[in-house]
């Protein structure tokens, strides 16, 4: 399910990368804010870091509290790049239920952060029509209250 593949794909190797990228030895010494690339890196593995110690701990609520906090802290940096990645991820997995939320309402609440950046609006509107897609029966009630 996604969250092994979560863990396993996005979550050790990426967090290898991205610790290895940042170059710190174990932590954050010698971030200043004047290394604000290091600084971005590093609060992403952070929080990916958290994610996984959740899932670890099998607290699903925690899980999705750490994935809404990744997702708000990428869409605030404008990470373009791997707000994509993530989200594409999660609604291509054929999960259902990713961390024990529905995927489609999990990628509601996830997008409804995203749609707080101006300058994120079009991973909103592809990420939305992907939902409404998958979950055809809801685009029927609209209709059918639509037309009424």
């Amino acid at each position: 399910g996604i969250n092994a593949e979560y863990g396993n794909n996005t979550g050790s190797n990426q967090l290898a990368r991205l610790h290895e990228a940042a170059g710190s030895g174990g932590g954050t010494p010698g971030i200043t804010a004047s290394d604000p690339e290091r600084v971005h890196l590093n609060t992403v593995l952070m929080l990916e870091q958290q994610i996984l110690v959740s899932e670890n701990l099998e607290s699903l609520v925690e899980c999705r509290l750490w994935l809404s906090s990744l997702v708000r802290y990428i869409t605030l940096q404008q990470d373009e790049n791997r707000l994509q990645i993530l989200l594409q991820r999660l609604v291509s997995s054929p999960a259902e239920k990713i961390f024990g939320e529905d995927k489609i309402e999990l990628m509601k609440s996830l997008l409804k952060i995203v749609a707080t950046n101006v300058n994120c609006q079009r991973f909103y509107s592809d990420f939305k029509q992907q939902i409404d897609w998958q979950n055809p029966d809801d685009n029927k009630i609209y209709l059918l209250e639509y037309l009424r």
